[in-house]
C-alpha cells in the first residue's frame, strides 16, 4: 500500500505504521486505551482492503514533527457514511489545529465515491471538538454532528470543458462561433445529465438513511 501523507499549511496527517501502533498499545495512558488501540490494529489486519478506515492517523507539526493528536474513523463506510473521531493534545487545543486536521481528513474521506456523509459524536462539554466540527461545517441534530458530501455542479464544469473544446474546434475550422456553440451545447447536455444522475443517487441514499433509522 502506497504511503499516504496528507498535508495542510502547518500539519501532516498520516496513518500510524505497525511499529507506531504497537508503541501506542504498550505505552497508552491506561489499559482501556491500550485495548482500543489493540482492537483497531486487529480490525485493520483482519480487513486489509479497508485498513485505513480502522487505523488511527497521527497529526504532527510539519515544522518539528511534534505530535498534535490522532484522528480516524470507526471502520469503513456503511450505508454511505462513516463516523469520525479526533483527539488533540492539550497544548495544541488552541490555534485551530483540530479544525485544520479535521478539514483535510474530511476532504480525504469524501474522495471515496461511496462516502456521502460523515458523522461524529461530541460530549456537550467538549467545546474544542465541537468548535472544530462546526468550523469545518458539521451540523448538530439530536446530539450527533454530521456533514454531507458537497454537491458538484457538473453543468458548469462540462460547459467550461465544452467551451474550451469548442474554441479549439472552431479555430481549427476557422469558424469560431460555430465551434463555440457546438461545444457549449454538448457541455450543457452532458452536464445536465450528470447533475440529474447525481441528484437521483442522493435521493436514493437519503431514502436508505431514512429507512435505517
Amino acid at each position: 500500500m502506497a504511503k499516504i501523507n496528507l498535508k495542510t499549511k502547518r500539519l501532516f496527517v498520516s496513518p500510524l505504521t505497525d511499529s507506531e501502533l504497537t508503541e501506542k498499545i504498550h505505552f497508552a495512558d491506561n489499559a482501556d486505551l491500550s485495548a482500543v488501540y489493540r482492537a483497531m490494529g486487529e480490525n485493520a489486519n483482519a480487513d486489509p482492503e479497508h485498513r485505513l478506515w480502522y487505523l488511527p492517523w497521527k497529526i504532527t507539526l510539519r515544522s518539528t514533527g511534534e505530535c498534535v493528536g490522532v484522528i480516524g474513523f470507526f471502520g469503513p463506510v456503511d450505508c454511505h457514511s462513516v463516523e469520525i473521531y479526533q483527539f488533540t493534545e492539550e497544548k495544541f487545543r488552541e490555534g485551530d489545529y483540530a479544525s485544520e486536521a479535521l478539514r483535510t481528513f474530511v476532504d480525504w474521506a469524501f474522495s471515496d465515491d461511496d462516502v456521502y456523509s460523515i458523522t461524529a459524536d461530541a460530549d456537550k462539554e467538549d467545546h474544542e471538538w465541537i468548535d472544530a466540527l462546526e468550523i469545518v461545517g458539521f451540523c448538530e441534530k439530536d446530539g450527533c454532528y454530521k456533514i454531507e458530501r458537497p454537491q458538484t455542479n457538473f453543468t458548469s464544469l462540462y460547459m467550461c470543458l465544452g467551451m474550451c473544446m469548442g474554441v479549439s474546434l472552431g479555430s481549427a475550422m476557422d469558424k469560431l462561433s460555430i465551434g463555440l456553440a457546438v461545444g457549449l451545447c454538448l457541455g450543457l447536455a452532458l452536464g445536465t445529465a450528470a447533475d440529474a444522475q447525481e441528484k437521483k443517487k442522493r435521493e436514493a441514499i437519503h431514502k436508505e438513511w431514512d429507512a435505517s433509522k
